[in-house]
């Protein structure tokens, strides 16, 4: 993501016998295989800790004051109704602690980035901080596996889920509120699931609600997000964004430099956020660089900006990382052209520009079919509109 972009905002629990101060917060069936936790000290962290592999953990309704670890392989999370996470008092360190940049990284009194619920492998090793958006994973000695949260609400965290490390991990169903750097952030994982979660914030200053960063297999489907700074940032290859709903956004999808494949598709991107509590930009969707992405049948409408070329449906261009300011110039300060991507059977009205392609290989992208105005923007790939 471009600095100047992202500126903008910028159980061995003991279940056979010996007494437990838990008792009172944990009822284990008596297959073994599921344990529902009602309200009590640390209660989800002490069934997740006695959990085994294929354990399906059934969270009460009730506010539960902690920051969960979950490094084993199997578990299921599933909250009822009323089922609330929220910060504790004190944090323990995981493999998830300040991996999510501070939002001013020279103020010594914000307290480092911790996540509500953090999803992690084991022997992660980050590569370089750069003290923006987020570190990324350099390796995994080992992945956890097959992961499952459902259900929850996870509120007030700096990010509220974090999957670190791991493969096969789904998140569905789980309301997020106010993660005030990420709703959700992976980071190194394979096979990421996202769906169906309402990702909403009404702070003006939280930054990314949704953010893939993994090494590949990330999908985000059927989502709601609200009020971020930014709803998805795409920076896993081959990324699958397909039938969500993204509103009071700066920018509803912002793919960054050196990103190939994703697929933006069914889409519903409108109603964006005042653009003056965005540097004065408003964007549907944002290519910096990207390359042979598919965008198709998405709906992007009322990005208007009163900075001249401040508002667009459809934003791309080449990224040239030079300075490399943003995330992936920074891990990677070469050239990212823009090429081989297909905007096609969009619908993108009442933006300042709906589409605007600055392509310097030419024809090197596909546009067409689409309902939109043409571009009026000198340098603007022609013939776009229909």
């Amino acid at each position: 993501m471009k600095a100047t972009f992202a500126a903008l905002v910028i159980a061995a629990l003991s279940i056979a016998g010996t007494a437990s101060p838990l008792e009172a917060s944990l009822v284990i069936r008596d297959d073994g295989k599921t344990i529902r936790v009602k309200e009590g000290p640390n209660a989800i962290q002490s069934a997740i800790d006695g959990a085994k592999k294929g354990t399906r953990i059934v969270i009460e309704k009730g506010t539960y004051p902690e920051a969960l670890t979950i490094k084993t392989n199997g578990i299921s999370l599933e909250g009822k109704p009323g089922a609330v996470l929220v910060p504790p008092q004190h944090f323990v360190d995981n493999a998830c602690t300040a991996v999510a940049a501070k939002a001013n990284a020279s103020d010594p009194t914000e307290p480092t980035a911790q996540a509500g619920i953090c999803v992690q492998g084991q022997g992660i090793t980050l590569a370089q901080d750069f003290q923006t958006e987020h570190r990324r994973v350099a390796s995994v000695t080992s992945y956890v596996k097959d992961v499952s949260i459902k259900g929850l609400t996870v509120k007030d965290f700096p990010v509220n889920i974090m999957v670190i490390g791991a493969r096969n991990t789904d998140v569905k169903d789980n309301v997020l509120q106010h993660g005030r750097r990420y709703g959700l952030l992976t980071d190194g994982s394979y096979d990421t699931t996202v769906k169906g979660n309402v990702v909403t914030t009404t702070d003006d200053t939280d930054f990314i609600a949704v953010c893939m960063d993994g090494f590949d297999g990330a999908r985000a489907i059927e989502n709601k997000l609200t009020g971020y700074a930014i709803g998805f940032c795409v920076q896993t290859n081959g990324e699958i964004i397909k039938r969500n709903t993204i509103k009071r956004a700066c920018s509803g999808v912002s793919v960054d430099a050196h990103i190939d494949g994703v697929k933006i598709i069914d889409n519903s991107i409108t109603d964006p956020k005042d653009p003056s509590k965005c540097g004065g930009f408003s964007i549907g969707i944002l290519l910096d660089g990207a390359s042979n992405a598919e965008i198709h049948g998405n709906t992007i409408k009322g990005h208007v900006a009163p900075t001249p070329g401040g508002g667009y449906g459809i934003l791309g261009f080449d990224e040239p990382c030079s300075p490399p300011n943003g995330l992936a110039c920074l891990y990677h300060p070469t050239p990212s052209p823009l090429y081989g991507n297909r905007i096609t059977n969009n619908v993108v009205r009442g933006n300042g520009q709906d589409i605007a392609i600055f392509e310097s290989i030419t024809q090197s992208n596909v546009v067409r079919n689409n309902d939109c105005q043409p571009a009026s923007q000198e340098g603007a790939l022609a013939g776009t509109c229909e």
